[in-house]
């Protein structure tokens, strides 16, 4: 391996490993959903991590009602501040979290890449800091 380059960790395989990553201020790679900006998109990526947290021990109803982590969402917005999320943000959220537990996070992306080659101009990073933001 060339000096300076490091191997990159295997990225999370499961909807838990992803919530420990983020914890630890580590990358995701993650499906962009707003496509609006950058403070956007956070929002939604954050919260569907955060909904993934509470979401995590609970049963996984296949397939989800309509409403499924619509309460929860309403709870973590009005403790964390995602913003003022917008119906379509909510969604949003709401689809990334309930995949990520369905198939894991890594499963997730991967279904969402085979479904089209031009997905993969939608795949980004984030993590729980960004540039002028302080953790």
């Amino acid at each position: 391996m060339p000096k300076g380059l490091t191997m990159l960790k295997p990225r999370p395989l499961s909807a838990a490993d992803a919530v420990a990553a983020y914890d630890r201020g580590e990358p995701l790679n993650t499906i962009e959903m707003g496509g609006i900006g950058p403070g956007y998109e956070q929002a939604i990526q954050v919260g569907a991590i955060e909904l993934i947290r509470v979401m995590l021990n609970r049963p996984l109803p296949d397939p989800p009602p309509k409403d499924w982590g619509h309460k929860e969402l309403c709870e973590i917005d009005d403790r964390i501040g995602l913003g003022g999320l917008t119906g379509a943000m909510g969604g949003a959220i709401m689809t990334l979290a309930y995949q990520a537990l369905k198939y894991g996070w890594s499963g997730r992306n991967h279904r969402f890449l085979h479904q089209s080659k031009a997905n993969a101009e939608r795949m980004i990073m984030f993590s729980k800091t960004w540039p002028g933001h302080k953790s």
